[in-house]
């Protein structure tokens, strides 16, 4: 019977192996074998069995590990299941839900395939997950990327980068306001809804850009919400080289302030806090003209070849890819 993951919650679990069991033993299974091994080895995973087809189950073990099929898993300890199979991974997301396995404890095997991959970082951020607090989409793109559930509401919102500086004053009060409409969005007008948090003079405003209607946003907004876990912030804050001096100033101060895992990631000599790689210059030197559009939108794109995301967002230190 699948068991709740470790004995707390939170980054003490790194050092204690998961019991996993793993879904499909065919062409993606043999792909992902070393870096299941891998994870073993760096004594991450222990491996419960492999469920297959009942007329699959042929002998006892492959590759030492018992072959078994879906039925047997309430006979095995285990605590998350990584689906192997590109083909058919939706359709045994749906079996292993209807045996009443918790969708987040359903794992797609393709995740093991990432760069700085660790299973134990990996599976905290499943069992305290993060909010991320993001004033772009870069947040959705990690999520999306991670395969994790969108635990905050800031997802597909874009803010004005002094709204999103006095957000970070107080996130915590701002998250518990009623959203509320700001100006209403319009397809024939090519205009976006404007929502706020909060009011008089501590109100924020922010873009909701990817909906039609306020109504729209808000009900992505509520949703996302009840899944917020205030005890686990990331926050991520950008901005172009070209930001009003004024305005930069007052980012800047806002976001030394925070005291959750944080990144800011802006161009400039004049910002100590703020990360950049020397990637980004060397490409620059190679004449891709990177500067002219700034760092932001970089890495906003290319985040994963600069930054292990995993060490990132669990524990905000050590996370660069590169040493000078």
């Amino acid at each position: 019977m699948w068991m709740e993951g470790g004995q707390q919650k939170g980054y003490e679990v790194y050092n204690m192996a998961k019991n996993i069991v793993i879904w499909g033993m065919g062409a993606q299974y043999e792909r992902l074998f070393n870096n299941f091994m891998y994870e073993i080895y760096k004594g991450n995973i222990n491996i419960s069995g492999i469920v297959c087809n009942k007329e699959d189950v042929f002998c006892k073990k492959r590759d030492g590990f018992p072959l078994i099929d879906k039925y047997q898993l309430k006979e095995i300890d285990f605590e998350y299941v990584v689906i192997a199979s590109e083909l058919y991974v939706n359709e045994i997301r749906n079996e292993a839900l209807q045996l009443g396995i918790e969708r987040k404890r359903l794992i797609d095997g393709r995740i093991f395939q990432m760069p700085c991959f660790d299973f134990c970082k990996y599976a905290s951020l499943i069992d305290n997950p993060v909010t991320i607090l993001s004033n772009d989409c870069w947040a959705g793109y990690v999520y999306s990327n991670l395969e994790l559930l969108f635990t905050s509401p800031l997802i597909n919102i874009s803010w004005d980068d002094e709204e999103f500086a006095k957000f970070l004053d107080d996130p915590v009060f701002f998250l518990n306001t009623e959203l509320m409409m700001e100006r209403e969005g319009s397809l024939e007008k090519g205009i976006w809804p404007i929502a706020s948090l909060g009011s008089n003079d501590r109100k924020v405003k922010m873009n909701l850009v990817h909906n039609a209607t306020f109504a729209e946003g808000k009900a992505l907004w509520d949703r996302r919400k009840e899944r917020i876990n205030y005890s686990n912030f990331f926050v991520k804050m950008g901005f172009p080289s070209f930001i009003d001096e004024k305005i930069k100033g007052f980012c800047v101060d806002q976001f030394r302030k925070v005291q959750y895992k944080k990144i800011l990631t802006y161009y400039g000599d004049d910002v100590e806090c703020a990360y950049k790689t020397e990637r980004f210059l060397w490409k620059e030197k190679k004449g891709r003209g990177l500067l002219q559009y700034n760092y932001n939108l970089y890495f906003h794109r290319d985040y994963q070849l600069d930054v292990n995301i995993l060490e990132l967002l669990t524990s905000g230190q050590n996370y660069s890819r590169y040493a000078i």
